[in-house]
């Protein structure tokens, strides 16, 4: 259940963060050929980090190398343990847009700027 409830929220995860890339990107087309503001920018840019993120969640066991480690579903080799390694990297990523995020609701929404 460990291998299997991994794939199942990261899908979820990967299926949002799409829906919010293809808001952004749609509106962006209605209203000009730029984003219209900062918010949206970093929003972009949090979602798109999340989206890699899932995609490496959703493989969970399937990158790990089966001659290495006796786990279930592992049908990787070592590149591909390490390519899933790379994207998972991009959590931090993620953690550096939230709090963007929240220094430009401080400045917003506080400062008034």
């Amino acid at each position: 259940i460990l291998a299997i409830f991994p794939k199942v929220t990261s899908f979820l995860s990967l299926v949002g963060s799409f829906y919010i890339i293809q808001d952004i990107l749609r509106m962006r087309n209605k209203v000009n050929r730029k984003m219209k503001t900062t918010y949206h920018r970093l929003l972009l840019g949090l979602t798109t980090c999340d989206a890699l993120v899932s995609v490496a969640w959703f493989m969970t066991t399937w990158p790990i190398p089966r001659d290495v480690f006796p786990i279930y579903g592992a049908l990787g080799t070592q590149q591909t343990c390490e390519a899933q390694g790379f994207f998972a990297q991009f959590s931090i990523a993620c953690i550096f847009y939230n709090c963007s995020l929240a220094i430009y609701y401080y400045i917003v929404i506080i400062l008034g700027w």
